[in-house]
Formats: structure tokens, sequence, C-alpha cells
């Protein structure tokens, strides 16, 4: 879409549209304890921790990307955070350990690079493509969100069914139609229309001709067409 705030809510579903302003919360959240609690250094890891559990648990439970790979990659990362921290907390209070504290974070994150790797893969087009052919699952798609999953449940539970019924029968239909009935140039108009709604967006496109009610708006419109145009 035409929207130059669209990196802002981009990849996310429509529920948590605002996930990426949540996440600037908690990052304010994590300097306040380094701020607050300068002089207990026990007081400002636990805070630290405390508030790293609340954006895992976050992550897990919103699943907030369209994507799957990319819920699974956010989860990973949000784990090891919090398990680095908490191993930290643990070495800083017990010196013995604190040679095994830093293997057990060293593991964690390798553990966590290969996770990385294997979900980024495991999204890719081509990768999603061959192990379907290979396992012979399913998959199913919302036309709205443009999203496709293989959590059958996921998919058809956020359905619109009406959008769903226009989108997957109506619109091949009326396309097709005009195809054989007016032919390439007039298919190949009413898709280029269809583009320009989907970049502008259904509301500006009715604003702009609803403007044309007001015979102000419209003769200075036909005067930019006349002078200004062409």
């Amino acid at each position: 879409l035409a929207n130059p705030y669209r990196f802002m809510y981009a990849g996310f579903e429509r529920k948590w549209a605002f996930y990426k302003v949540v996440v600037m919360v908690f990052k304010f959240a994590l300097v306040l304890p380094i701020l607050l609690l300068r002089s207990k250094p026990l007081a400002q890891s636990l805070a630290t921790l405390a508030i790293l559990l609340l954006f895992t648990a976050l992550s897990l439970y919103s699943s907030p990307f369209i994507s799957e790979s990319a819920d699974r990659m956010d989860a990973a990362s949000r784990i090891t955070s919090m398990s680095v921290v908490a191993f930290a907390v643990i070495a800083s209070q017990d010196p013995p350990v604190t040679d095994v504290m830093t293997l057990a974070i060293n593991l964690v994150n390798l553990v966590n690079l290969v996770l990385l790797i294997f979900f980024f893969v495991s999204g890719l087009q081509s990768f999603k493509r061959w192990w379907k052919n290979k396992t012979g699952r399913l998959e199913f798609s919302d036309t709205v969100v443009d999203q496709v999953r293989e959590d059958a449940a996921r998919i058809i539970n956020g359905w619109e069914l009406d959008k769903e019924v226009k989108h997957r029968i109506w619109h091949p239909f009326w396309e097709n139609a005009m195809f054989q009935v007016c032919g390439e140039q007039v298919h190949d108009r009413l898709r280029e229309l269809l583009e320009l709604t989907a970049d502008n967006g259904r509301r500006n496109i009715e604003n702009h001709f609803n403007a044309l009610k007001n015979p102000t708006i419209a003769s200075w419109r036909q005067w930019v067409q006349d002078e200004g145009e062409g």
C-alpha cells in the first residue's frame, strides 16, 4: 500500500498491527532498571529478567507475525535473551559456577543461532514447496490478509466469509467474463483499476470522486487537467 507508515505494521497480523509499538515500550522499560538501580546490581538484574520474562510471554502468546517462521524466530530470540540474563544472575551470585554459566550462555546462543538459521530456511518459499510435496500436507489461505498456513484452525477461524466468497468465486468469475466478453484490453484495464485500488485504498478513491460533487473542486480539477496536464 502507498502509505509512508506501512513499515510500522507490515508483516504483523491485523490484531497485532501495533506490536512494533509494544516492542519499543519494552525496550524503554529495559533501560529503566539500568538508570534507576545503578547501585543495586542484583535488583537491576532481577528487574531486567522480569521485564524479559513478560516480553517472552507476550511473544509466545501473541505470535504477532503473519509468517510462522518469523513468529518462531522472535520467540527463540526472546527465550535466548531471557536465558542469558538468568544465567548471568546465577553466575554473579555464585562465583564457583561462573564457568558453568559461561558455558551455558555460549551453548544457548549457539542453539539459538542454529534455530534461527533453520527457521529462516524453513520460511523460504522454495523450501516450503519442497516440504509440502514431500509430506503431502495441505495449506490453507486467507485472501483478505494474503496469508497461507498449514494450521487450518488458525486460518479458518480468521476467515471473513463474505470477503472470501468474493475473492475466491466472484472476482475470478467477473475477470474471466470480462476477458471472454469484452476482450483483453478491457480485462487489462480492470486489473489496472484493481491494482490502483489496492495501492490507494477504496476510501481514498471514493473521496476523490465524491469531491467532484463540489462545483468549486470540480472546476479546479478541470483547470488543472486543461492547463497543467499533457
